[in-house]
């Protein structure tokens, strides 16, 4: 009797671990989907001139060219998102 309680047991944690690699592997999928979906294309040529343009820029792809002109300029983050530049930079 204890040999087939074991044995059901370690079906059940078959079971439910199972389930438990579906369900993450579900979330994962939608995860990338949704990250596709945010995609945003700027069209035509970027000029940014102020940290704040830099900051704001929230695209992941400009169809043009994109320029950066400034000494007031300090860092690049705000561009971490974008991904291809249809001309030059």
């Amino acid at each position: 009797m204890t040999i087939v309680l074991k044995f059901i047991s370690s079906l059940l944690k078959i079971v439910f671990m199972r389930k438990l690699f579906y369900s993450a592997l579900i979330i994962v999928t939608i995860s990338m989907i949704s990250f596709d979906l945010k995609a945003q294309v700027y069209s035509g040529d970027a000029n940014l001139t102020t940290q704040a343009q830099v900051d704001a820029f929230n695209y992941t792809s400009i169809t043009g060219n994109l320029t950066i002109f400034s000494t007031a300029i300090s860092n690049l983050n705000g561009l971490s998102n974008l991904h291809t530049i249809g001309g030059t930079l």
